[in-house]
């Protein structure tokens, strides 16, 4: 019983440590805020939106404003006529591997091409640096540009401390609940149709069209807790 509480005692740990990190997309400019985001396995990156019109893409270094093959984090385009949206976008980090990613509207000579990128764990010790993606970024047409047409690999979440806001893609898209982010490939989970995911009231338990779920980080401390109670009697 000693190594079952000893395994449970590491869980909840790691459970605690997870840490938050927030972007804003476009509060200042044709921007991401920070562009620069250093985040471990298991944290949680929160996007939110600005006006007018904004969407967060990942694509390859190489080629900056497009998505590769389409398999990276997508949040969809979403719009605040005022202050931040009443949505977010939400990742969980599942390796350490770069993430660069672009607005991919094409209003006012394209966002991408203007600056309108960023990056979560940059590699080290290299020539790949957001410098460099932005300057590449800074000559692509907005005719080349390209994203996922549906959310992926993150959730999109209902903020009720919002402004009003409307998401312009596809409705039909499939969001993954649990879905995690970092090497740009689908983790196979259960998808559900729509993108929309709203918080309720209640410790840790999320909504998506209709469809419950219960946010295992949340209730990871109790469980754990409880865990290592019965472990110990």
């Amino acid at each position: 019983m000693r190594f079952s509480s000893s395994v449970l005692a590491l869980v909840a740990v790691k459970t605690i440590h997870a840490a938050t990190h927030n972007v804003a997309v476009g509060q200042d400019g044709l921007a991401y805020t920070p562009n620069t985001t250093y985040a471990n396995i298991g944290d949680t990156v929160i996007f939110s939106f600005y006006p007018i019109n904004h969407n967060v893409a990942q694509g390859p270094f190489e080629t900056p404003c497009q998505d590769g093959n389409g398999n990276g984090i997508s949040s969809g385009f979403i719009s605040s006529s005022e202050g931040v949206a009443n949505r977010t976008f939400q990742i969980t980090i599942n390796d350490i591997k770069p993430i660069w990613f672009y607005c991919s509207e094409k209003v006012g000579g394209g966002h991408c091409s203007k600056g309108m990128v960023g990056v979560i764990n940059p590699p080290q010790g290299d020539n790949q640096t957001l410098a460099h993606y932005a300057a590449s970024a800074s000559n692509v047409s907005t005719t080349s540009y390209s994203e996922p047409k549906q959310v992926q690999l993150g959730v999109v979440v209902e903020n009720s401390a919002g402004n009003n806001t409307s998401v312009t893609s596809a409705s039909s898209g499939s969001a993954t609940p649990s879905a995690t982010a970092g090497s740009g490939s689908s983790d196979g989970s259960s998808s559900y149709g729509g993108s929309t995911t709203s918080m309720s009231s209640g410790a840790g338990t999320k909504k998506t069209n209709g469809a419950s779920y219960i946010d295992a980080r949340r209730w990871g401390v109790g469980a754990v807790a409880g865990g290592l109670a019965l472990a110990l009697l």
